[in-house]
């Protein structure tokens, strides 16, 4: 089970969005903010996701990256977009939208000490400037793994940190799409 422990989404709300994405054999795309068209989670989902009590997880252990097998040209590029969708979802300050992109498991994990208060001030769209944008520099190696989810490593250079960061994504397939199911804090991080 992976680790849960981590609150990188309010982190990149509050400090990190999308400049472009890379990927072997794709060609660099900035998305931007008119890109995050999913329909916005609502406050009542969100209060009701929770109310839904959660299993209790195991302990944290040291991260190794799981062992999968290689996915598909398509299941990459799905997944690829989807992490594309999600920052410019954060470019744009959509929070509601960006959390569209994420299942209720992960949702009810990263918002568990929210306020009431605090989901409502969630509503309101909130800009990053265009010089504190994040670019993702790519999503390597994604491996579906025995679960079904599919675990990919995804680069980032933030702004406003002098460093490229990478970040581990696991994602599931519900309705059709691929949803962020969680995120794991920084794996390493390198000097440019």
């Amino acid at each position: 089970m992976p680790l849960r422990d981590v609150r990188l989404p309010l982190v990149i709300v509050a400090a990190i969005c999308l400049g472009s994405v890379t990927a072997p054999g794709i060609r660099a795309q900035t998305p931007a903010a008119a890109h995050c068209d999913v329909a916005p989670r609502t406050i009542e989902e969100l209060t009701a996701i929770l109310a839904t009590p959660v299993p209790a997880g195991g302990s944290p252990v040291a991260f190794s990256a799981p062992a999968g097998l290689p996915v598909d040209d398509d299941v990459a590029k799905e997944i690829e977009a989807t992490i594309a969708h999600l920052f410019a979802c954060l470019n744009a300050g959509e929070t509601l939208r960006a959390y569209a992109l994420y299942s209720d498991d992960y949702l009810h994990h990263i918002l568990a000490t929210q306020s009431p208060t605090e989901l409502t001030a969630l509503a309101t769209p909130r800009p990053v400037d265009t010089d504190e944008h994040t670019i993702v520099l790519g999503v390597e190696n994604p491996q579906r793994l025995p679960d079904g989810r599919v675990y990919a490593t995804v680069i980032l250079d933030p702004a406003l940190i002098p460093v490229q960061k990478r970040f581990g994504f696991f994602l599931v397939k519900q309705d059709g799409r691929w949803l962020i199911d969680d995120v794991l804090d920084e794996l390493e991080f390198s000097l440019p």
